[in-house]
């Protein structure tokens, strides 16, 4: 018998890992010329088992620039059965979750390299869930690029963490 939360087949103990779910993105390069945040093919759907669980978020991508002294920048949004999309938050004080990518300094041609992007959200909610990668530019011109494509594929994964 388990522990914590039941018995045989229904057992479960806290932090074990319920389900895992990875979406391999072979499509969808995008290139971003704004500092206004654009969605990205880049996502991942899950609908959590109980309202109690938590996700734990996975992306890796190849991503560059194009520009000198400029690089993109990353955050993560999710939308709630079809609510509508909103960043998620740092957890400290309310701001968006968000990070850089590659930077180029005076170097001629395109600039790239890996991107790996993890979160830990609390989604309070047994609806499905759909994580997805938004972007921009760090400054008012250039451009910066994130990428799905044949020999370049994009991860990403969600776990769900039990209760």
């Amino acid at each position: 018998p388990a522990t914590n939360g039941g018995t045989g087949a229904t057992s479960f103990a806290p932090g074990k890992v319920g389900q895992v779910i990875q979406n391999v993105i072979t499509s969808g390069n995008t290139a971003s010329t704004t500092t206004t945040f654009i969605a990205t093919s880049h996502e991942v759907v899950i609908t959590p088992s109980a309202t109690s669980s938590n996700i734990f978020l996975m992306f890796s991508f190849q991503q560059g620039t194009q520009t000198n002294n400029r690089y993109p920048r990353w955050r993560l949004y999710r939308d709630i059965g079809g609510a509508g999309y909103s960043h998620l938050t740092n957890g400290v004080d309310g701001q968006p979750h968000e990070q850089g990518g590659t930077y180029k300094a005076s170097a001629s041609g395109q600039i790239t390299g890996p991107c790996n992007l993890q979160f830990y959200d609390d989604p309070a909610t047994t609806s499905a869930c759909t994580y997805k990668v938004y972007m921009s530019l760090q400054d008012t011109t250039g451009t910066v690029n994130i990428y799905g494509e044949a020999n370049s594929y994009g991860y990403a994964t969600a776990m769900e963490v039990l209760a």
